[in-house]
């Protein structure tokens, strides 16, 4: 799939889904949140925000993600998460996780670090660094998996996400560790596979809950029902 950048989704069995779906941040002017068809499906299919647990970061310069305005407009309490102004709740958790279970929920996650792995060594490169077997994906697919360090533990979890087989992948990683984890891949790059950090020029939103599939649906022509 893809809708004004790069979008990517996994089901499951019963059709449950997860997606997410990126803007590069200079294109996001373009768009008007309020009239977006995501936010006017909403008499379907009851959708809601979604927020996270809030945590300090050691930056205490925060930033705001291209979905701020609408969080406050929205009435969300806000609290810094990972460096970033983010909503931390809405009418409350409970509502919250009832609404994400029963139908979707829109999570705003621009705060999380994106890496594109471009070039003929790009699969072999992800194949060393994490711990699942990306060649198994194709376009479209995710995969979630972990970068093992060399004592065995783990350097961080990311989700790899497959733009083009074998050659072009996009890592999503933990936005506290994103210097820490490009520099672990960049240690590993013997091949010079192109890397880009897109982080910084890349919101992301995450719709999840069995109403999912439902409502990405009348937004692209790819059949993600079946």
């Amino acid at each position: 799939m893809a809708v004004g950048g790069v979008e990517v989704g996994t089901k499951g069995p019963d059709n449950r889904g997860s997606f997410i779906v990126l803007y590069e941040r200079w294109r996001y002017s373009e768009i008007s949140l309020s009239e977006s068809s995501i936010f006017m499906i909403e008499n379907n299919y009851p959708l809601t925000f979604a927020t996270q647990t809030p945590f300090t970061h050691k930056n205490s310069e925060m930033k705001n993600t291209p979905f701020t305005e609408k969080h406050i407009a929205l009435g969300a309490k806000m609290a810094p998460f990972a460096g970033y102004n983010m909503p931390i709740s809405y009418t409350g958790i409970n509502d919250e996780h009832a609404a994400v279970r029963k139908n979707a929920g829109v999570f705003d996650v621009s705060h999380m670090g994106e890496f594109i792995l471009k070039g003929a060594d790009a699969l072999d490169l992800i194949q060393r660094v994490t711990s699942n077997d990306a060649s198994k994906l194709i376009a479209g697919q995710a995969q979630y998996s972990c970068l093992p360090n060399a004592q065995g533990g783990i350097v961080d979890d990311l989700l790899v996400y497959c733009v083009e087989p074998h050659k072009v992948y996009m890592l999503v990683v933990n936005a506290s560790n994103i210097e820490k984890d490009w520099n672990w891949i960049q240690q590993h790059n013997t091949a010079n596979v192109e890397m880009h950090n897109i982080s910084d020029k890349t919101c992301l939103l995450a719709i999840q809950g069995p109403a999912a599939t439902k409502i990405l649906q009348s937004l692209t022509s790819m059949d993600i029902l079946n």
